[in-house]
């Protein structure tokens, strides 16, 4: 059973330089209204009910943008138990004492801020509208009225130092965040960024100086860019797609997953906004599929795994074959994999070389 929804929401105040995710900045109430009448109808050609949901997620694009009214509508159809994970990015120049207040009322719980950064010459050069008090003012704002709060740091920006990097680590935790993520900026074919500056350069050091410093200062990396200050803060909805759990995506551009074993199957929307609209008029959403193999799903569930500082479960690997077999001890050998009980967890250098090491692994 599918328990994990995610909702894409691609609309933006301005597009941002780095940035290769679905979106738009043509918008108004008539476009979002809209919008969330094709998402529910969407939701009710994959014929899912509420109250099933363990964990809901708002991801954008900039999710605030739809206002109270639109998420309370949409969380009204979708029914999460009282129990269930709902996030909802923001951005800070959307943030306001009323706006938050009404997402917590219609049922959000978990707010995503996309900081980015404290620095004004930085969030100028990635593209943000807000500046850095707006985000400091933001994160307090969010922080007095939900009890869990996750900020969004972005990394290895041209001429950046790791010493300044790691003062913008210290004052986010200096302003009492429970989870941190802190990304690498990385040049993505066809974004602005990327067709500027082309192929993104190492930055090893940042990567290491991040899990080093936050786990000094109490927030464990649990994952390759996500830190948390106790198991509770951490994120259940991607917690379970880290896992390799079935998913459901709605919204253009959206994925779904039906989880792994025979028949499973990739699905995503296309990323297009005007077919979609159309789409959840007629109940017809464009879409394609893709159905793994086996050793396609091998390796995705490495990929995913081998990202988190809980691996992957032993059950779940082909232990019978001697070549996987020689491959895995090749790497405990090297320092990157550890056995621990009845999971094979990445060491932060292992951590550090997932990608990689997934592939070496599956051969």
């Amino acid at each position: 059973m599918t328990n994990h929804l995610y909702i894409h929401v691609p609309f933006c105040l301005q597009k941002c330089g780095y940035c290769a995710f679905y979106s738009v900045v043509d918008r108004d109430d008539a476009v979002l209204d809209r919008y969330v009448e094709a998402l529910l109808g969407e939701l009710e050609l994959r014929e899912l009910g509420g109250g099933r949901w363990q964990t809901v997620y708002f991801g954008g694009g900039t999710p605030s943008l739809l206002g109270i009214d639109r998420v309370a509508r949409l969380l009204d159809k979708i029914a999460p138990p009282v129990d269930a994970e709902v996030t909802l990015e923001a951005n800070p120049e959307t943030v306001t004492e009323e706006l938050l207040l009404g997402l917590r009322e219609a049922g959000v719980n978990r707010l995503s801020l996309g900081v980015q950064s404290f620095a004004d010459d930085d969030l100028r050069y990635l593209g943000r509208v807000h500046d850095g008090h707006r985000a400091r003012r933001a994160l307090e704002l969010a922080m007095q009225i939900f009890a869990r709060v996750s900020i969004d740091f972005i990394y290895g920006l041209p001429g950046q130092t790791v010493a300044g990097w790691l003062d913008q680590l210290e004052q986010a935790v200096s302003l009492g965040t429970e989870h941190l993520s802190a990304y690498e900026l990385t040049f993505e074919p066809g974004t602005p960024l990327g067709n500027q500056l082309g192929e993104t350069p190492d930055r090893t050091d940042f990567f290491f100086a991040t899990h080093e410093r936050l786990g000094e200062l109490g927030l464990e990396g649990y994952e390759v860019s996500n830190f948390a200050r106790s198991a509770a803060a951490r994120s259940r909805h991607n917690l379970a797609t880290w896992a390799y759990l079935p998913y459901l995506g709605l919204g253009p551009g959206a994925h779904s997953f039906s989880g792994p074993g025979v028949g499973a199957e990739r699905r995503w929307n296309a990323p297009d906004l005007p077919a979609y609209l159309r789409g959840g008029e007629t109940r017809q959403i464009p879409h394609a599929t893709e159905s793994l193999t086996t050793e396609q799903q091998l390796l995705e569930r490495l990929l995913l795994g081998l990202r988190t500082s809980m691996g992957v479960a032993t059950a779940e690997l082909p232990l019978s074959d001697e070549s996987f077999c020689s491959r895995l001890t090749i790497a405990v050998e090297r320092g990157l994999l550890r056995h621990e009980r009845e999971f094979v967890k990445p060491t932060l250098q292992g951590m550090g070389l997932a990608d990689g090491l997934a592939d070496q692994l599956v051969g």
